[in-house]
């Protein structure tokens, strides 16, 4: 069962329809129980509604897919903490998928923050648990923000915060990407504000993530956003930017040439 999921995430990927791999996989664990089981079905399940997502099939605010994804890492969260990281994202990607349709509910998000909170402090070991805890409660905050103030206030502490965790763990590249994409969340703030943005702190943690890994497509077209940004500010100032937008166009043509199935 679990070779279907990942062989239906792998049809996704190349284009073609993984239906009927994760149907089998479903096929397979229908009258399975334990741990394994529990964690195979709702990473098929997720997969699922990725896969519908992307193909504008996932149907309604609350689907059936994500519902029954969540479920089952719960129930594999009793047997092991792990699963909580797990129930978390689905809770996020479930969270997303309201919002795409108006919802401005933070039940599921407050939800996922508890997860997360409850994995990190189970396993300290999860350095995914911990980022992620700090992402989602700094989404939360931002919502609840009564002015651009506050939000910035709330994005520079989770900046602050995934820069530790980027620098305690430095063989754990995507934390400096995650780093790197809030301090330029602070920076567009700081823009729309009329204040001076910080993207030069963006731009030294994408150049941190690229010195170990020189190919990681994500901090190149964070990196290319930042420097477009910057080319822009420098144009609206009546400066000439193109020197930055070559930069920037350097960086994201390389992601893409690493990366072509990423349309951003």
């Amino acid at each position: 069962a679990e070779c279907y999921v990942i062989y239906g995430w792998a049809e996704h990927e190349r284009g073609e329809d993984a239906a009927a791999s994760l149907a089998r996989a479903l096929t397979l664990l229908k009258n399975a129980d334990g741990l394994e089981a529990h964690l195979v079905r709702g990473e098929a399940y997720c997969v699922l509604a990725r896969v519908k997502r992307d193909r504008g099939r996932l149907e309604g605010r609350d689907p059936a897919e994500l519902k029954s994804a969540a479920a089952e890492f719960e129930k594999a969260a009793h047997l092991h903490p792990a699963a909580w990281l797990r129930r978390a994202e689905v809770l996020g990607l479930w969270h997303s998928v309201q919002a795409s349709s108006g919802e401005r509910s933070m039940r599921l998000l407050e939800q996922a923050r508890d997860d997360y909170r409850r994995a990190a402090d189970l396993v300290p070991k999860y350095v995914d648990a911990q980022a992620g805890f700090v992402i989602v409660r700094c989404r939360l905050a931002k919502a609840e923000a009564k002015d651009g103030a506050a939000r910035i206030t709330a994005i520079e502490e989770a900046a602050r915060e995934l820069t530790v965790i980027a620098d305690a763990h430095p063989e754990r590249v995507t934390m400096r990407v995650m780093a790197g994409e809030m301090r330029l969340d602070v920076a567009e703030e700081q823009e729309q504000l009329g204040q001076v943005g910080d993207y030069d702190a963006a731009w030294k943690e994408f150049d941190a993530a690229l010195a170990k890994t020189p190919r990681n497509a994500d901090a190149l077209r964070r990196r290319g956003r930042a420097k477009l940004s910057l080319g822009v500010r420098s144009e609206n100032r009546g400066e000439d930017g193109s020197a930055m937008f070559e930069l920037a166009l350097r960086d994201l043509e390389q992601a893409v040439a690493i990366n072509g199935g990423d349309a951003e």
